[in-house]
């Protein structure tokens, strides 16, 4: 019994260190490593997009400190961003959940899912940088 124990107990430290090799994201080839590559995608498209935020979110503050110097309860650029945000990050959760979906039981899902939310991450970047443009 214990030797049955032992021998379980070193299959399953051998197919885990299987399991814990790194994917090859330069060339990946199995439906695993395209999965968790563009996931490892998404991560960096959505710390850019992070990054940005920051940067945008702050400079249009600063806008609206100048601009509205006198105190008037005038609208705010960086409150119409915010609201904006929010609402962009429920259509893009929506969106690719949506699109994933249509392969609903498949391997392929995740890397439905995380290619459609690098994408729109890119995109929804490129639209909070343009927005300092020419401040």
């Amino acid at each position: 019994m214990r030797f049955i124990v032992i021998s379980v107990n070193f299959l399953c430290l051998f197919s885990a260190s299987s399991f814990a090799q790194e994917p090859n994201c330069a060339d990946p080839q199995s439906q695993f490593e395209m999965n968790v590559c563009s996931g490892r995608d998404y991560d960096a498209a959505d710390e850019k997009l992070n990054t940005a935020w920051k940067t945008v979110f702050a400079s249009l503050k600063q806008w609206d400190k100048e601009v509205w110097q006198d105190g008037s309860s005038a609208p705010s650029r960086a409150d119409a961003l915010l609201k904006s945000q929010r609402a962009w990050i429920d259509y893009r959760d929506g969106h690719c959940e949506a699109e994933a979906e249509g392969f609903h039981g498949g391997s392929i899902l995740p890397l439905v899912r995380n290619t459609c939310l690098t994408e729109i991450t890119e995109r929804r970047t490129a639209e909070l940088l343009s927005l300092t443009e020419g401040n």
